[in-house]
């Protein structure tokens, strides 16, 4: 499954749950639940379209961002799992890296980019 979509079904199923203890009437509680679907909707292509905005910017640090934090992370886990061990082995004192933080955000990434993949797939 895709975790953002899992996400989505979530919040929705929540929304929906609180929407079913509020309203008895079905006929109402259906329009509720229709028009709580459509504010997600929306709300997901505003983000979509800041996106696209940001992408199609001039400047590096609007649209260079993602990438720089992409790439930090690379480096803090390359050196955390290469470089590392290496200056440890010839007796050098490096401290610690947290590379659970890294690994979260490079994984987030990494599916985020996965998604976009599968989306361009679907579209062919």
């Amino acid at each position: 499954m895709i975790p953002i979509l899992d996400a989505i079904e979530g919040i929705l199923g929540i929304g929906n749950s609180i929407l079913g203890k509020f309203i008895p009437d079905a006929t109402v509680k259906l329009q509720a639940q229709e028009e709580f679907a459509k504010l997600i909707h929306e709300s997901d292509m505003t983000q979509l379209l800041l996106d696209m905005k940001e992408a199609d910017s001039e400047s590096f640090f609007v649209k260079g961002w993602r990438p720089a934090v992409g790439w930090m992370g690379v480096a803090g886990l390359a050196f955390a799992t290469i470089l590392q061990p290496m200056l440890i082995s010839l007796g050098l004192k490096i401290p610690a890296i947290d590379t659970g933080t890294l690994t979260s955000l490079l994984v987030a990434m990494l599916g985020m980019g996965g998604l976009r993949s599968f989306d361009k797939y679907a579209k062919k």
